[in-house]
């Protein structure tokens, strides 16, 4: 018995919540989606699967694991578009690394940004000048642009990153439509 009472078992009632995201003890590496489950009478649900391969080093762990935390607080990782969202805010902040500061919005707004700075900074083979007649042809290009932004463009700060070299299928398809757009 317990001192003042009459029992020494008392039934509590807790919940829990179980985290099943993944814990980043090694890399994920070539997503594919699968079935997660049979439904009869229904799409069966999917989920994204992946292989592992050894992470780098311990530095590399906790760096990826505490981005990953931070990402998940309002993401999931179910879908491919999911795993696009999560490579792009880890490049971002690789390229953060590299560059000394963070940069606003997802790698495809930096990217842009960066060409117009060579455009409106006449670099690259580009004239410069003519910023209406190149926001209205990327915006007509599906691509919305204003003056604005190729004024603010001007006075940005080069990037260290060479972007048509970078992997992303959005980024490559800007630079080959913006790379068409009044090259002298």
């Amino acid at each position: 018995k317990l001192a003042g009472g009459d029992t020494d078992l008392v039934m509590e009632k807790r919940s829990a919540t179980l985290n099943l995201e993944f814990d980043w003890k090694r890399e994920l590496a070539n997503p594919e989606m699968r079935t997660a489950g049979q439904v009869i009478n229904a799409v069966n649900p999917c989920h994204i699967s992946f292989t592992t391969r050894p992470i780098k080093n311990l530095e590399t762990f906790h760096q990826v694991r505490d981005r990953f935390d931070s990402w998940r607080r309002s993401n999931s990782l179910k879908t491919e578009a999911d795993w696009a969202s999560w490579l792009d805010v880890r490049k971002r902040d690789d390229l953060a690394a590299v560059t000394g500061h963070r940069a606003k919005g997802t790698l495809f707004d930096q990217a842009k940004r960066e060409w117009l700075r060579a455009y409106a900074n006449a670099e690259n083979g580009h004239s410069g000048g003519r910023y209406k007649e190149v926001a209205a042809a990327l915006t007509d290009a599906g691509y919305p642009t204003t003056v604005t932004n190729l004024k603010n463009a001007k006075r940005a700060k080069p990037s260290p990153i060479d972007w048509s070299a970078e992997g992303n299928a959005d980024i490559q398809a800007f630079m080959r439509v913006a790379g068409n757009i009044f090259v002298t």
